[in-house]
């Protein structure tokens, strides 16, 4: 979210999302969202506007000239919709969830700040709202169905580093929040071919992941302050994206993503 904007007299922060793909000209053809030749693909869409009021109600309004990700919600958003109620009680109802819609508990997360998030969870446990991020089901997660066989959901959160287990870091925030945002992590070189490198930039030890494009982590290892490391081509999946993420002992962390040109 960056940028503020005034909407219908209202104060809204521009939402934006990305797309970043990688693709290999393989000689027949192959290509990932039209481009063709080795390299990055990255371009940046403004998706809406979305804004907290003073009595902690979420509203968003989606931009109908960009094709938009995908939402797992056939609602037209393109008129204000309020998204999130953090002002929410137990045995309150959310007229506008399809299903789940009843409050059955309220409680918090602790973020690495030590701040606490509020937490609102409804009858079926695995769908719940955490202040700051929005659905564990995804941005629009107060919109859907529960999900069943497929859905949507919530992967990783920049600005609260509430990272779920076994998934993959990004930089997109799915909520409001004052949280301190991380920053990217270093790599050098990027993309690479026989080694790439990085140092942590903490002053106190941190712990480092090394996941492949399933999220799956492939190697974890303690770094020291500020110590610099180097991986070979062979310690490292063949595949094209590899994720870092370090994270030192204070809680605050650094992710970036790596491309393997083989």
């Amino acid at each position: 979210m960056v940028g503020d904007t005034i909407v219908n007299n209202l104060a809204y922060k521009k939402l934006y999302y990305e797309v970043v793909s990688y693709a290999q000209d393989l000689g027949w053809g192959c290509f990932t969202c039209g481009f063709w030749s080795s390299g990055f693909f990255w371009q940046q869409y403004l998706f809406g506007f979305i804004r907290e009021d003073s009595t902690k109600k979420v509203f968003i309004i989606a931009n109908p000239t960009v094709m938009p990700p995908i939402v797992c919600s056939s609602t037209d958003f393109s008129t204000e919709k309020i998204l999130y109620d953090f002002n929410l009680n137990v045995g309150d109802t959310v007229p506008w969830k399809p299903s789940n819609n009843l409050v059955t508990a309220i409680d918090s997360v602790q973020a690495p700040n030590g701040e606490f998030l509020r937490t609102t969870r409804f009858v079926y446990t695995s769908d719940y709202w955490t202040e700051g991020l929005g659905s564990n089901l995804g941005l629009f997660g107060s919109y859907m169905d529960i999900p069943f066989e497929c859905g949507c959901a919530t992967e990783c959160a920049q600005a609260s580093d509430l990272l779920p287990p076994n998934s993959l870091p990004c930089d997109f925030p799915v909520g409001i929040t004052k949280l301190q945002a991380k920053s990217k992590l270093q790599l050098s070189p990027n993309p690479f071919s026989d080694f790439i490198s990085l140092t942590s930039p903490f002053q106190s030890s941190s712990l480092l992941s090394v996941m492949n494009s399933q999220g799956q982590i492939i190697l974890k290892k303690r770094l020291q302050p500020f110590e610099k490391i180097s991986f070979t081509k062979n310690e490292l999946p063949t595949e094209g994206l590899i994720f870092f993420r370090l994270i030192s002992d204070d809680g605050v962390s650094q992710s970036g993503i790596a491309v393997h040109i083989f």
